[in-house]
């Protein structure tokens, strides 16, 4: 399968899944505004896909959207089948994207940080203790400027 056809299938796939989870399950434990399809991921073979998910707010939060997704697995791969123009749909397996927790957890640490040590940081993200002027000899104008070496 051409690496443009397979990119096709996992962007068709994301639209229909995120369409359907925001306009359509009517799932009391899913909350359409915190659940986010992140990437989509199809096997070689065509018969699998991969629906990564991030639930904004804790693991119970998680678990419990990822257990309602599971439960309409059929209304959904229904839907997708429905859209997608192949001969066999892609079997969906629903899973928690830990790349976007780590991403999370990784900002939820900045924002401390910025919290703590206001001092160390200025709005553009620079520390405020270092100079905002570079010198005008390591300045990249054009003139002046070497080749790197290698």
């Amino acid at each position: 399968m051409s690496s443009f056809r397979k990119l096709k299938i996992e962007s068709l796939i994301r639209r229909v899944v995120s369409e359907t989870i925001a306009y359509r399950l009517e799932d009391p434990r899913v909350e359409p505004l915190a659940t986010t399809i992140t990437r989509v991921e199809i096997s070689r073979d065509k018969q699998q896909a991969k629906v990564y998910i991030h639930v904004r707010g804790n693991d119970a939060a998680q678990r419990r959207t990822l257990s309602a997704l599971r439960h309409a697995g059929g209304m959904l791969q229904r839907t997708v089948a429905q859209e997608l123009n192949m001969r066999h749909c892609p079997r969906l397996c629903f899973d928690g994207d830990v790349a976007a927790q780590r991403a999370q957890a990784t900002n939820e640490l900045l924002a401390r940080n910025r919290q703590k040590y206001p001092h160390l940081f200025e709005e553009n993200g620079e520390r405020a203790d270092e100079g905002h002027n570079m010198p005008p000899e390591s300045a990249d104008t054009g003139e002046n400027s070497e080749e790197p070496k290698i």
